[in-house]
């Protein structure tokens, strides 16, 4: 049977606390940023509409607007990077308390150096999950309002823009695999070159009395070529996905200029509105482009945890035996 990316997920972060409560003042935070700037854009369409008899009371209103949503992203980003740490710290404690208790051929297979990057390197992305989590969630209600702002505006206007959303959606689908394959290349390189250089960074006045220093320059070289490739590969990949991201807002610019002057002209809408329109859609593009990144995000670090899942799948061995009294001085 097929492994699903959701099973790795749970195996790394069952048992860890998760910080609930930042999640939720995150959440709530974006979704009333979210309300704010839909606010903000249709006061924007009736300024345009005004003829510059702006009302007081509006103007009021968009500056506590903008505010608001100020204070709002700062504490919404404090909240996420703690939620971050917390998540990481817990993941890291759970692989380094498994890695204590693993059979002793265990260490044998895998080198001390691959499994301090485990714990250093590859665990900074243990919390990605989470943040796709709460980037899903805040995207779609931004998209929903969005939306749903749009067609207040014009409903002829909404269909015309709805229709470039399965082209992106498509294309990201196919770049999505992309990502995952050389995230996970990229990563698992950049996890060898750093066990190499832990390795020899600890051996060199062994590597210089062996006389083997050109030896070990062309060894290290490979692994930093094979770092090197694998890192392009992987931005490559990126920019593809990019590409899409980058299609949604020109188009909608397109469909709500040509479109809207259409319109305007014919007196079925107003130039406000059509200001309007196009700043809520540019809403809504900018919602489609985080799930994107978040898509491209959950593939890239489902390689991560895939490395992560296997150190905490693997039999621990039997240690119920009396622990000894190792002198202090064997810890230096």
């Amino acid at each position: 049977m097929k492994k699903r990316p959701f099973d790795t997920f749970r195996t790394v972060l069952s048992g860890v606390k998760i910080p609930w409560l930042l999640m939720l003042i995150s959440i709530v935070c974006s979704f009333v940023m979210a309300h704010a700037m839909i606010g903000s854009a249709v006061i924007t369409a009736k300024v345009v509409d005004s003829n510059g008899n702006l009302d007081t009371a509006d103007l009021f209103q968009y500056v506590g607007l903008l505010l608001g949503s100020g204070i709002l992203a700062a504490v919404s980003t404090y909240c996420n990077s703690l939620l971050t740490e917390k998540i990481n710290i817990g993941v890291r404690s759970k692989v380094w308390k498994k890695l204590l208790r693993l059979p002793m051929r265990y260490y044998d297979e895998e080198s001390g150096e691959n499994l301090v990057s485990r714990i250093t390197i590859d665990c900074n992305r243990a919390s990605a999950f989470l943040g796709v989590i709460i980037m899903t969630v805040v995207s779609v209600y931004g998209f929903y309002l969005a939306i749903r702002s749009m067609l207040s505006f014009s409903v002829t206007l909404s269909l015309w823009s709805l229709c470039i959303v399965p082209v992106v959606a498509l294309g990201v689908a196919l770049s999505g695999k992309l990502v995952f394959r050389s995230q996970n290349r990229m990563y698992q390189a950049k996890s060898d070159a750093t066990a190499y250089l832990l390795e020899r960074v600890k051996n060199f006045r062994l590597i210089r009395s062996a006389n083997m220093v050109e030896a070990e320059t062309t060894l290290g070289k490979g692994k930093f070529a094979r770092m090197f490739q694998t890192t392009i590969a992987a931005m490559l990949s990126d920019n593809l996905m990019a590409s899409f991201v980058a299609i949604t807002p020109i188009a909608l610019i397109i469909i709500t200029f040509v479109a809207g002057s259409i319109l305007v002209a014919k007196d079925q809408i107003s130039l406000g509105e059509v200001i309007g329109f196009y700043t809520v859609s540019s809403m809504a593009s900018i919602r489609v482009s985080a799930l994107i990144t978040v898509y491209g995000d959950l593939t890239g670090a489902n390689g991560v945890f895939e490395k992560i899942s296997h150190v905490l799948k693997a039999q621990e061995e039997d240690s119920s035996g009396v622990p000894l009294e190792v002198p202090d001085l064997l810890w230096g």
